[in-house]
């Protein structure tokens, strides 16, 4: 679905080579700062997702402070889905490590699909 807005996109020329070249390069990805537009870093925010959530977010430009949206939370749930069901209903081989194993990988790879998936909003109580 992307891949087809992205085409209509370009064929129409809303894209200069600048912009075309961010995005594909990926970072147009993650998700930017809603009051001074600056990009958060993947680091900074999958380490945020290490911790406690419930904690806002802030940004490293302005110091705004930013909340996961119930969208965001909901998003990151999923993604951790098929690991979880992997690792305690299917369990498609005979050997434990190598479920164990599987199911770890897919939590790898969740975890650090996290950052792109998380939506943030301004936290509307921000008192700086």
């Amino acid at each position: 679905m992307i891949g087809i807005h992205l085409a209509h996109e370009i064929a129409e020329g809303h894209f200069n080579d600048l912009q075309l070249f961010t995005f594909l390069k990926g970072d147009e990805i993650l998700q930017h700062c809603k009051n001074c537009h600056t990009q958060f870093q993947w680091k900074k925010v999958y380490f945020y997702l290490w911790g406690p959530i419930i904690n806002p977010f802030r940004c490293h430009a302005c110091k705004h402070d930013h909340l996961i949206t119930m969208k965001g939370r909901v998003m990151l749930s999923l993604l951790y889905l098929p690991a979880t069901l992997f690792l305690l209903f299917l369990t498609p081989f005979q050997s434990i490590s190598l479920n164990l194993g599987i199911g770890v990988l897919l939590l790898l790879i969740g975890s650090l699909l996290s950052p792109f998936i998380v939506r943030f909003k301004l936290e509307q109580t921000n008192q700086s």
